[in-house]
């Protein structure tokens, strides 16, 4: 279904006033405060711990399987490691505790 939405939308043409509107700046430095860069890792961060975290209820049953914990805190871990000292092999900046 979302390939469905996604075609119909590509396949409209763009209207007139569509394409004589200028271009709109970016909205998050204004609304957060932070650079285009710190914008950029922490939408990314946000992100991958969405996906880590994707269950509803994430502490049921978490003890169960010992694998399953071994790689979930190694995921974590490692989006730490990244986020924190990632900068020139992810090409992001790095970002505080608040953030």
């Amino acid at each position: 279904m979302d390939t469905f939405a996604v075609l119909a939308l590509a396949t409209d043409p763009p209207t007139s006033d569509l394409l004589d509107r200028k271009p709109s700046s970016h909205r998050g430095e204004a609304l957060l405060n932070y650079g285009d860069d710190q914008l950029q890792t922490l939408f990314f961060n946000t992100f991958v711990f969405l996906q880590i975290f994707n269950k509803l209820n994430i502490f049921k049953g978490i003890l169960a399987n010992q694998f399953f914990m071994f790689i979930f805190v190694l995921m974590v871990s490692g989006q730490a490691l990244i986020v924190n000292y990632g900068e020139l092999a992810f090409q992001m900046i790095s970002l505080n505790g608040e953030q």
